[in-house]
């Protein structure tokens, strides 16, 4: 398990150096860059011992500490970052892609060898409300799910919504990005149950099961919004 938190302030900002060893001895030869994200990567158990991880915005790493367990890590933390247990977000190791970007992300669609695999996807993510995106610089500072749907498969969704006539899925485009909370999630939960009953691709149907996931989590949660990325 990884605990993940973004760095709000900077309370100890001289203790990660980079150093060398000349004549035997340890040289200081520079300052780590200051950390934007802390992570602490759990081995085994919180009373086992575990690494806690710094890197910047631009996954530049810039520190690490080995501690005797959990509590000791997040003891850490608070003293550099004031970091409570509470700011930290959890991912299972498993959800970091092949890559090393800790993005949680599901693109089963276009897996290699795959009908889809060369196909250009949207994608849907839950973000918390009012948070802004930017997708062309879009990093690890946010932790959220993805879901990738090939453009052909959600056009067909489009296409299904247009001839029931329905409100808000009708009306999605492809070059464009889109923001839902509140009611409209209802709202899309509902229409996009209407779509599911009368399509009978297995792979659209899949996607819809996908959508219905994303949207369904949102509505659990106060805290959270769905966003859509077009092409």
């Amino acid at each position: 398990m990884i605990y993940i938190a973004k760095v709000k302030k900077v309370l100890q900002s001289n203790i990660h150096k980079i150093g060398t060893i000349e004549n035997g001895e340890l040289k200081i030869v520079s300052s780590m860059p200051q950390a934007d994200r802390v992570e602490i990567e759990l081995e085994g158990s919180e009373i086992d011992p575990c690494t806690m991880n710094r890197f910047t915005k631009d996954n530049e790493f810039c520190g690490d500490t080995w501690h005797e367990n959990f509590a000791d890590a997040l003891s850490q933390a608070a003293f550099e970052y004031g970091l409570k247990r509470e700011d930290f977000k959890t991912l299972a190791a498993t959800e970091f892609d092949k890559l090393g970007k800790k993005e949680k992300f599901n693109d089963q669609f276009r897996m290699p060898g795959s009908k889809y695999e060369y196909d250009e996807p949207i994608a849907f993510l839950t973000i918390s409300k009012g948070e802004e995106i930017d997708w062309a610089h879009f990093d690890f500072n946010y932790i959220y799910d993805f879901l990738y749907i090939p453009g052909i498969i959600f056009e067909e969704i489009v296409k299904k919504a247009q001839e029931l006539d329905l409100t808000y899925f009708k009306k999605f485009k492809l070059y464009q990005d889109e923001r839902f909370s509140g009611d409209i999630l209802l709202e899309l939960l509902s229409e996009i149950d209407k779509i599911r009953k009368s399509i009978e691709d297995q792979d659209v149907l899949k996607a819809i099961e996908l959508i219905i996931e994303k949207i369904e989590k949102c509505i659990s949660s106060t805290e959270l919004e769905l966003a859509f990325e077009g092409y």
